[in-house]
């Protein structure tokens, strides 16, 4: 019996958990190396993670226009 058939799939929650760093249980680390599925849905969380650090050190400066707007209303 293979490791992927011994555990149930990991939900989402405990993917979200995985990816934001917590340790993973050996049954469902093993369980990770055999199913596509699992695996899978853990690089999507993998990678909104990844994308939402990216965004966070990234400055977005608004228009001018904005900046003239709210001097406007102050």
């Amino acid at each position: 019996m293979s490791a992927t058939s011994q555990i149930r799939h990991p939900s989402p929650r405990d993917l979200a958990l995985i990816a934001l760093g917590d340790e993973t249980p050996t049954p469902t680390e093993l369980h990770l190396r055999d199913c596509r599925a699992c695996r899978s849905a853990l690089d999507s969380f993998l990678r909104v993670l990844e994308a939402g650090r990216a965004a966070a050190t990234e400055s977005v400066q608004p228009p001018a226009r904005v900046w003239e707007k709210i001097r406007r209303h102050l």
